[in-house]
């Protein structure tokens, strides 16, 4: 299980990010959303929702 505001890599697309919410379904399953590391043009920080075993650790997590 991740903890808010740990920084993760997002197996399936490679993006890297920090978790700013996590829920909790019925059925058992840990649903996580993530903010990406890198910011749009735009100004704005693109989120992800993700589940559980999608993400992984950051070996060397990205200084912010």
């Amino acid at each position: 299980m991740f903890n808010e505001y740990e920084e993760v890599r997002i197996k399936s697309t490679g993006k890297t990010g920090l978790i700013v919410d996590k829920t909790v379904t019925e059925d058992g399953k840990t649903w996580y959303v993530v903010e990406d590391d890198v910011q749009e043009s735009d100004g704005k920080w693109p989120l992800y929702d993700v589940w559980e075993d999608d993400l992984e650790y950051l070996e060397f997590p990205v200084a912010v």
